[in-house]
């Protein structure tokens, strides 16, 4: 018979990621930390949300910016507010409007029937001239 050699052994130290079971405190910590997690996940989306809504905003607001100043440099005029005069003639039953900044008439046109029955103060001047004289 032969002889039985001894088994030729060697260790060594080394990490291996095994399973390990959680005792019900870690599963309690575990679970807090869970719901924190969905918590700040919740309120991120939220800010997301807002930030969008105003970048949006923004983005509109800039695009209506453009679209006002492309209409200006394409018509090479805007529309604004002016002084002017408006003169109303019942003889000859038209209307004059003169800007006040250029002194200059930009529109003559027949009076509409509502002006056309405007009260016309002629005999409040005459009584204005009885009165100081």
């Amino acid at each position: 018979m032969a002889k039985k050699e001894k088994d030729k052994i060697a260790t060594k130290q080394q990490s291996e990621y095994l399973k390990c079971m959680l005792t019900t405190e870690e599963v309690a910590m575990a679970a807090n930390d869970l719901a924190k997690l969905l918590d700040d996940e919740k309120a991120l989306e939220t800010q997301l949300i807002s930030i969008k809504a105003d970048f949006k905003a923004k983005l509109e607001k800039c695009q209506a910016d453009i679209n006002v100043k492309q209409r200006l440099v394409r018509d090479k005029y805007e529309y604004c507010p002016v002084e002017c005069d408006v003169e109303y003639n019942y003889t000859t039953l038209t209307v004059k409007l003169t800007r006040k900044d250029l002194n200059i008439m930009v529109e003559e046109r027949k009076m509409t029937l509502g002006e056309k029955q405007m009260t016309m103060d002629f005999d409040k001047d005459s009584k204005e001239k009885e009165n100081a004289a």
